[in-house]
């Protein structure tokens, strides 16, 4: 059995406690940036997504306006059907986005309480332990 008999020095916990709690903060830092970095790819996303079911939709349009009268009826419905459900894909993702983002902030908010609640324990214990050098 191993008789490692542990000798107190505060300098010496102080420092890895510091330590520790250092890190532990960085992580949850680094986290929140990839958080912010997960928002805005989202935001963007979106914008993009949106631009490509714009396209879409002037190009259906567009085809409406040069066959004109050469189409039937049932084939106007048709790509009138086309732009509903491309309208109702686009409010569908509005949807999406926005649950997605809040989702992400909340996150960001509970994260970054987490730092200042850690960082507020570290300074409270970095006080209790100079006073008792």
């Amino acid at each position: 059995m191993n008789n490692i008999k542990y000798i107190p020095n505060k300098k010496n916990d102080l420092d890895i406690f510091n330590t520790l709690s250092s890190e532990k903060v960085a992580s949850i830092k680094y986290t929140l940036r990839e958080i912010e970095l997960l928002i805005q790819q989202r935001e963007q996303l979106t914008l993009d997504l949106f631009k490509d079911i714009d396209k879409v939709k002037t190009s259906i349009d567009n085809t409406i306006l040069q066959l004109g009268n050469q189409t039937n009826l049932k084939e106007q419905m048709m790509l009138k059907q086309k732009q509903i459900e491309i309208e109702e894909f686009r409010l569908q993702e509005k949807v999406n986005a926005w649950r997605d983002i809040a989702l992400l902030k909340k996150e960001l908010r509970d994260r970054f309480k987490e730092v200042k609640d850690r960082e507020s324990r570290i300074d409270v214990l970095d006080k209790i332990l100079e006073e008792d050098m």
